[in-house]
């Protein structure tokens, strides 16, 4: 049987490892939800511009 303290010991690793990878997935998660705003902003400006070249044509038209 392991002792007390080789218990504790791999408790204390588990949790270690644990918090290192709970870490890792929170910044990998912003990371991603930086990406995915940062196209969903070009994808905003891309729209406003057409409907700007749009409003602009219509208002040269007449």
């Amino acid at each position: 049987m392991e002792s007390d303290r080789q218990k504790s010991s791999s408790v204390g690793t588990l949790l270690s490892t644990l918090l290192n990878e709970v870490t890792a997935l929170v910044r990998g998660e912003a990371a991603l939800a930086k990406a995915e705003m940062s196209e969903k902003t070009h994808q905003a400006m891309a729209g406003v511009g057409a409907v700007a070249t749009a409003g602009a044509g219509l208002v040269a038209g007449f």
